[in-house]
């Protein structure tokens, strides 16, 4: 996963002058020819190479606390976009602090057969060995990038009715309408004790279709719509 979109803007800062003062360092200029045309490895990260090799590159890269050989020539922003463009992983190899947030999938890849075959769960491991500070403020950048990816995704799905949703004390009252009736109260005495002030302006006919409807409502949800209540 590209790390940089789980950056906080601080990170972001301090990895982005970590980088622009190494990159000016003569000793890493030299010792990134060095694996790039002595050892001929580009990227220890996607490819394999003979252990012999990749153990030199690995030992001269931790002297600079990077994970694989970056180009000195690349600003940091030149960086992001290569990750961003081409895949590349350079974000990822400067970035050696741990990361709160660990996820394998990575929401510009998203599509909408994704969405259909996986539903919208994600899943992730976290580390709990940080700051609580640092695990939220991943958790909260996480969630605006695969949110803001779901509602494009979602603005090409078949529009669905937005059923109504119904608020506790809702419930509570067609619970009330439903146990009366059962111990024998009549929809008329439903409709004066629960529409009384409709009675008046609107006519009993009309307060006793009100007690009809909560009534039908309740039974509805005994009969099964209990189980989209949430």
């Amino acid at each position: 996963m590209l790390r940089v979109g789980l950056l906080t803007k601080r990170e972001k800062n301090c990895l982005k002058y970590r980088w622009e003062f190494l990159r000016r360092n003569v000793q890493y200029m030299d010792d990134y020819i060095f694996i790039v045309r002595k050892l001929r490895i580009v990227d220890l990260i996607k490819n394999s190479h003979p252990e012999s090799q990749k153990d030199k590159a690995l030992k001269i890269l931790s002297k600079w606390g990077l994970l694989n050989p970056i180009p000195p020539s690349m600003s940091f922003e030149e960086l992001i976009e290569s990750d961003r463009k081409t895949k590349t992983l350079y974000i990822d190899a400067l970035l050696v602090e741990a990361n709160a947030i660990d996820c394998f999938d990575n929401p510009d890849l998203l599509n909408d057969r994704d969405v259909f075959t996986n539903g919208r769960f994600l899943e992730i491991r976290v580390n709990m060995s940080l700051a609580k500070q640092k695990i939220c403020d991943e958790f909260s950048l996480m969630v605006d990038r695969w949110q803001k990816r779901l509602k494009e995704i979602e603005k090409t799905f078949p529009k669905q009715k937005v059923t109504p949703r119904v608020l506790p004390r809702q419930f509570k009252h067609y619970l009330n309408v439903y146990d009366q009736y059962v111990e024998g109260v009549g929809l008329d005495d439903l409709a004066k004790k629960f529409y009384k002030h409709y009675i008046s302006s609107h006519g009993m006919h009309y307060a006793r279709r009100r007690a009809k409807r909560d009534l039908e409502n309740s039974i509805e949800l005994i009969e099964g719509g209990f189980k989209q209540i949430a």
